[in-house]
């Protein structure tokens, strides 16, 4: 079950998905967004991804200012997206 939410503040918006999955422990969160890092060691290259898509979000994400950040915790995965508000 997928969920999103977005929230616009005074500067930013937020944006928060939340997906169930493998509770990922504290100490492997933050490579995530590492390039070529997957979660399952085991997996093969052509039963999942490369390990770029977080990798990439990351850098488009920052390029605009904004922060990314993972979350996990009984069996679900939340990824939440701060982005500034732009004075146009």
């Amino acid at each position: 079950m997928l969920s999103s939410a977005a929230i616009q503040e005074e500067q930013y918006t937020t944006i928060s998905f939340q997906n169930k999955g493998k509770t990922i422990p504290a100490e492997r969160l933050s490579s995530l967004f590492d390039k070529f890092y997957r979660l399952d060691e085991a997996r093969i290259s052509d039963t999942g991804g490369t390990g770029l898509g977080l990798a990439i979000a990351k850098e488009i994400i920052l390029l605009h200012g904004g922060t990314i950040e993972a979350r996990s915790e009984q069996e679900t995965v939340t990824f939440i997206i701060r982005l500034p508000i732009s004075e146009s």
